[in-house]
């Protein structure tokens, strides 16, 4: 091995022990959150327990928001690992430990070494990154490998080489099957935008778009058919409501105010930011050689593209700007370097305290998170998968939500009552669907019932209300800060006994 080969490896062998430990040393103390991480969780075990790959369910009902790379990953790391939130949560800071990865690799070859240790440590280290490649969401998986396309089709192109071009390709089917359409909306637009701002529309005869397209097709479109052919309303359900209506209307309930969103879109790379925008006071004037500088015209063309994507949308979530981060991190990484190289001892002192500041910061952030915004009902169902032994063919319930990281939790699917929300499609398509969500009359029928031992999950306000309706029928079990976990008078006798 020659010395420059040793020194890559050497520096990405460093960045993945700084990075790993400051991603993995706490992912798995935190419970769940919910709703997101409890829901993603329980459909990744409901496809190992059902055996069923092709269509998602949650809590036995038919689920079709989005599509199942993420749910495979999962469910691979559930079934290499076992059930707890460090395995739902390890492919997610894998790619964002990748994703930081293949941005040194970018940064040391276009720019310097320097360049590529900035471009992954300030990313790694920034606010809405590190959060996300804590939790259990699509939107790392979709920042990772939007990352690798941007930056295989780049290369692809100004060096004319068909096999990163086509791992380019492979990105975006992958994408396709993260997270929907933006898969391959998002290089479009940025590509199409860079490719105007820099005038160099030659490029696009090296792009071997029907050979990318052939492979896009070949990689994303079985799972589209499978579903299809095993649902006939998959098409509408998945493509017309979850990726166009959700995207341009209310519907989903969504909406953010754009003053927020600008806010977020900027903290989100905090405390880098600081440094992009000086870094953007003294290159905008250089910026009108847009060829020489096409790297950082793409950089820009993908935040902006982005941004502009969303600030229109009906529906838009803090997560959904991740994707843009990266871009920041290459954006910044060039100035960084050159205050490290060319500034004073006290500026690296600066740089490397903000580095290892922030990673501790955030996670002692990340422990600290859940008693201020968390209200998981690990605790409950803890106690209830220790009941489960003795009453193994108890009935657990839901009372006027779905708490969707108790399933997960208890590994046992429960019945919903008063609640549909996302669940509406897959309650009017999936069979027995009506025996898993029911409503008050249904609930009180089974409590009644003698032969039955119900241990139920609810918030106190519904407790409340069931001792006013339903005076000495459900008994307090335990309960946290937020819920309750109660049990029927025919289990309370037999307790007594």
């Amino acid at each position: 091995m020659n010395q420059k080969k040793l020194s890559w490896l050497i520096d990405l062998t460093i960045l993945t022990g700084i990075i790993g430990l400051a991603y993995f040393i706490t992912l798995g103390i935190p419970p769940l959150y919910i709703p997101d991480e409890g829901r993603y969780a329980e459909i990744s075990r409901e496809m190992l327990l059902q055996q069923q790959y092709i269509i998602p369910h949650i809590n036995g009902i038919i689920y079709f928001e989005k599509p199942p790379f993420i749910y495979w990953l999962v469910a691979l790391f559930e079934h290499t690992f076992g059930y707890s939130e460090w395995s739902v949560r390890a492919p997610n800071a894998l790619m964002g430990l990748f994703t930081s990865l293949s941005l040194y690799s970018f940064g040391r070859h276009y720019y310097n070494r320097c360049t590529g240790y900035f471009a992954a440590l300030s990313l790694a280290s920034s606010l809405l990154f590190f959060g996300m490649s804590h939790l259990l969401t699509l939107d790392t998986g979709v920042t990772f490998l939007l990352t690798l396309s941007i930056l295989c089709l780049f290369v692809g192109l100004t060096s004319k080489n068909f096999k990163i071009l086509a791992l380019g390709y492979i990105c975006i089917a992958l994408n396709l099957l993260t997270k929907g359409l933006i898969g391959i909306i998002f290089p479009a637009m940025i590509f199409l935008l860079w490719l105007a701002i820099t005038q160099q529309w030659s490029l696009l005869k090296h792009a071997k778009i029907i050979s990318g397209i052939a492979l896009i097709l070949l990689i994303a479109l079985p799972w589209h058919v499978l579903a299809q052919i095993e649902v006939p309303s998959f098409f509408h359900q998945y493509i017309i409501v979850q990726q166009f209506l959700r995207f341009l209307t209310p519907v989903m309930h969504r909406q953010m105010a754009f003053g927020i969103y600008l806010v977020i879109f900027l903290l989100g790379f905090f405390p880098w930011i600081i440094f992009t925008m000086l870094h953007l006071k003294n290159l905008f004037p250089q910026l009108r050689q847009r060829v020489h500088y096409q790297k950082e015209w793409l950089f820009i063309s993908w935040i902006s593209a982005i941004f502009l994507f969303f600030a229109p949308s009906h529906s838009i979530l803090i997560p959904y700007l991740e994707p843009i981060m990266p871009a920041f991190a290459l954006l910044t990484a060039p100035y960084l370097s050159h205050l490290w190289l060319e500034g004073s001892k006290k500026m690296r002192i600066l740089l490397s305290s903000l580095i290892i500041g922030f990673f501790i910061l955030l996670n002692g952030a990340w422990l600290i998170a859940p008693h201020i915004v968390n209200k998981s009902t690990k605790a409950l169902a803890l106690t209830t998968l220790q009941l489960l032994k003795t009453h193994p063919n108890a009935i657990l319930i839901n009372y006027n939500y779905y708490y969707q990281d108790f399933p997960y939790y208890t590994q046992h699917l429960v019945l919903i009552v008063n609640w549909l929300d996302e669940l509406s499609y897959g309650y009017q398509i999936t069979p027995l669907a009506k025996n898993i969500i029911i409503n008050d009359d249904k609930f009180w029928k089974i409590v009644h019932n003698a032969n039955n031992t119900v241990y139920i999950i609810t918030d106190y306000a519904s407790q409340q209300e069931m001792q006013k309706t339903h005076p000495n029928q459900v008994f307090l079990l335990q309960q946290s800060a937020f819920y309750v976990l109660l049990e029927n008078k025919s289990n309370k006798a037999k307790t007594n006994k």
